[in-house]
């Protein structure tokens, strides 16, 4: 991830702590269960996102069944309970 795709997320992350927070500043609560569910599904919410950037600049990880060696050879993927 490049420094700018870096800042412009957490700005936007930023963003949308500061929103929740007013949100719950602003909000009538009835009770302390009514603001931890709001405060639980926006951090949840905010964590979602930052996943899916970070998924969108790096991938998913998976690679296939190959995968180079740095020692130039090539490992692959062993079928489940071992095998070759």
């Amino acid at each position: 991830m490049d420094s700018s795709t870096r800042a412009a997320v957490l700005e936007a992350l930023g963003a949308d702590l500061a929103r929740l927070w007013e949100d719950v500043v602003r909000t009538e609560l009835v009770d302390l269960q009514t603001a931890e569910g709001l405060v639980r599904d926006g951090v949840l919410a905010i964590g979602g996102r930052l996943l899916e950037a970070v998924v969108a600049a790096r991938g998913t990880g998976k690679v296939g069944p190959h995968l180079a060696c740095p020692c130039g050879g090539t490992a692959r993927r062993l079928a489940r309970g071992g095998g070759s």
